[in-house]
């Protein structure tokens, strides 16, 4: 972990993501960003979104594709509800590369704020399948 890489960074849950820096035009809200930098206005390099049943195929293409053209943005995830697993957008030079992450046992490495969490962190008290089942 680069702590150092990740004290300047804050988690806003719940706070808008522009395309353009004016905030003239259309804004996305995803479930929980970061922004890094020293200022309070710098850069959002990581957008998280929560998948729930009545998210759409064609709404998610649609804030990738709006997330994708925000500079500043290096990393999209899409968190499941009922598993351990994300998706994993990585901005690499002039490419997005996706990787699927799963299991408990499973580390997410964000290398846009210099963290790697086990998914079995993020997702624990959540309970998944059996577990609320009671098995």
């Amino acid at each position: 972990m680069d702590r150092q890489r990740a004290s300047r960074c804050r988690v806003e849950p719940g706070s808008g993501v522009y395309r353009d820096p004016d905030r003239s035009r259309a804004f996305y809200v995803p479930d929980l960003l970061v922004r890094c930098g020293a200022q309070a206005g710098d850069g959002i390099v990581l957008v998280a979104e929560i998948l729930s049943p009545t998210n759409t195929a064609s709404e998610m293409n649609r804030k990738r594709a709006f997330y994708k053209e925000v500079a500043a943005i290096r990393d999209i995830l899409e968190f499941e509800q009922d598993e351990a697993a994300c998706t994993l957008l990585r901005h690499r030079g002039d490419v997005w590369v996706e990787e699927r992450v799963a299991g408990t046992e499973a580390l997410l490495r964000l290398d846009s704020i210099g963290v790697d969490i086990p998914l079995a962190d993020i997702y624990h008290g959540i309970g998944l399948g059996r577990e609320e089942e009671g098995a």
